[in-house]
């Protein structure tokens, strides 16, 4: 097609709307539907999600995991493949190489636990949650299956460590995910968890408590672990010096009379500036309220609303 033909197509009009805006709402409308088509789909991991194309994938390292996931092929022999991957994978994290150690894992975890699409068209036509299956190569009655889930808890604690280095804190908190719905009583994944929700610039009192919950699960797991233990202590007296700092800033504000809300410097504050002052302590305390709310709080979160 020529540049004028091009032109004159972007240039024709249906019903006085341009045909460009026709395809771009057309475009607009098809993404929102096949949105709703694969909610499920977007919910996995991106770790999980991947593994849809590894099984249709060129590379050599991706070949080994689709040859390992034939059916016919004895356990052993795909166990191998994997324990390969999951080395590789080792020597790259090792070596300082995060994304290719992650790139490794996900295709050695890939091997046992993977989503396939039952039409052979998805790349074309798109990923629908009806086409899709989650393949868990495991039993849970058996022995091999638990040889399975212990292997595949490994490489998502591997995931976990190596996203946290690439600062992708969302994945590395959902790679301890999998491992707890696995095992939980895995006392990494509950340490790891911990720090990968205080790790955000963002993390607030929320996370913290979380976090702290998560450690104190990992603690009683791992009693002897020094570190989960010291972890756990250096959160708990930071969560217990804020509550202190915020009860100062916060407990008696209200009750004080108006006069006295502002420091001795009131009077060289504009009426503007001591309103806006005013709104970031209502705003703060407002905060404050709703954190003791979710954390249970009963207590603080009364003292708060007594104003």
């Amino acid at each position: 097609m020529s540049m004028n033909e091009q032109n004159d197509i972007h240039s024709m009009k249906i019903d006085g709307t341009p045909f460009s805006v026709l395809m771009n709402q057309a475009a607009s409308l098809k993404t929102a539907q096949l949105a709703r088509d694969r909610k499920k789909f977007d919910s996995y991991p991106k770790f999980i999600q991947n593994t849809l194309y590894h099984g249709h994938g060129s590379r050599e390292d991706e070949k080994l995991v689709i040859n390992a996931r034939n059916i016919d092929i004895q356990l052993k022999n795909r166990f191998s493949v994997a324990e390969y991957l999951k080395n590789e994978g080792n020597k790259q994290y090792d070596d300082g190489n995060f994304v290719l150690a992650y790139s490794k894992f996900e295709l050695a975890a890939s091997v046992f636990r993977y989503l396939e699409s039952t039409d052979h068209e998805w790349k074309s036509k798109g990923i629908i949650d009806m086409d899709i299956k989650d393949v868990q190569f495991y039993d849970d009655t058996t022995l091999q299956g638990e040889s399975i889930k212990k292997f595949l808890c490994k490489c998502y604690l591997n995931i976990s460590l190596t996203t946290y280095k690439l600062d992708d804190y969302k994945q590395s908190k959902l790679a301890c995910d999998e491992v707890l719905r696995m095992d939980p009583s895995n006392s990494k994944a509950y340490y790891r968890r911990a720090k990968a929700r205080l790790a955000p610039v963002h993390a607030g009192a929320l996370e913290q408590e979380e976090a702290l919950n998560d450690l104190s699960v990992a603690m009683k797991l791992n009693s002897s672990s020094c570190e989960v233990r010291r972890s756990y202590l250096t959160l708990r007296d930071q969560i217990k010096d804020q509550r202190k700092r915020d009860k100062l800033s916060f407990g008696g504000i209200f009750k004080r009379s108006s006069k006295s809300l502002y420091f001795d410097s009131e009077q060289e504050l504009s009426a503007s500036e001591r309103r806006d002052q005013k709104d970031e302590m209502i705003r703060r305390a407002e905060f404050l309220v709703e954190h003791y709310r979710h954390s249970g709080n009963e207590k603080d979160e009364k003292e708060l609303r007594i104003w």
